[in-house]
């Protein structure tokens, strides 16, 4: 991947596990300069002195509704990308910040349902071109939101209608194309306690699930990154 318009990109982290992540690597490995954030150990976010290319906030354990000062600064920062038109990129926690900034409300599902495992998303018309490679991905998250007024919808799902949105040159991701088997696994043996909630699938039903779902997910990031990096992603 020759990411020749993406020099350098801030990478906001809410865990340490989310480093090696498949978008970080293939990001790095296409020459581009990962500034990392580490927003929960104190790390301050960029100024609009600082100069990237894009932006990118990966998800988290708390929710957009905590109340957390490190949870009130990103919502601010975001917003502050977002009246200076950069190129940004929410993946789940990132997706629901990027969707409470523009006004929607992020809740939990109304029948107490999560998604954790492999779950089918369904492309809009608009969102057709993100969905060439794959519509199969992994997911664990217990909030969702509306589709914020402005925002344009690219992808539907079955538990939480809302899985990808588009507002300007920023995309949110409700699912989470950027998570390998190392960081999956790590995600089942910390929070396997979470595979009894409504709709969250078994540990069994995801690793048959992986074996055919992830080839593809590679693929298909590697796609994505491309296209946003050469920024052509503008809703």
């Amino acid at each position: 991947m020759n990411n020749v318009d993406l020099k350098r990109v801030v990478c906001v982290y809410h865990s340490r596990r989310q480093t090696n992540n498949r978008f970080s690597t293939l990001l790095r490995d296409g020459g581009v300069d990962i500034q990392e954030i580490y927003i929960e150990e104190s790390d301050t976010l960029p100024g609009d002195s600082d100069r990237a290319d894009g932006f990118i906030s990966f998800g988290g354990t708390n929710s957009v509704n905590d109340g957390l000062e490190s949870t009130r600064a990103e919502l601010y920062w975001i917003e502050r990308l977002f009246r200076a038109d950069a190129r940004f990129l929410g993946i789940c926690f990132g997706a629901q910040l990027m969707a409470k900034v523009l006004g929607a409300t992020v809740e939990p599902h109304p029948e107490g349902k999560a998604e954790i495992g492999y779950y089918k998303v369904n492309p809009t018309d608009r969102g057709r071109t993100l969905f060439s490679t794959s519509r199969i991905f992994y997911q664990w998250h217990r909030e969702g939101f509306a589709v914020p007024a402005g925002a344009t919808l690219l992808a539907t799902g079955d538990i939480f209608p809302v899985q990808a949105i588009g507002f300007r040159n920023a995309t949110g991701l409700m699912f989470h194309p950027e998570a390998t088997a190392d960081i999956i696994k790590q995600w089942l043996e910390i929070g396997h306690h979470r595979l009894n909630l409504p709709g969250a699938q078994n540990a069994a039903t995801q690793l048959e699930l992986a074996s055919t779902a992830e080839p593809k997910i590679e693929d298909w990031s590697k796609d994505f990154l491309a296209k946003w990096s050469a920024g052509q992603f503008v809703w």
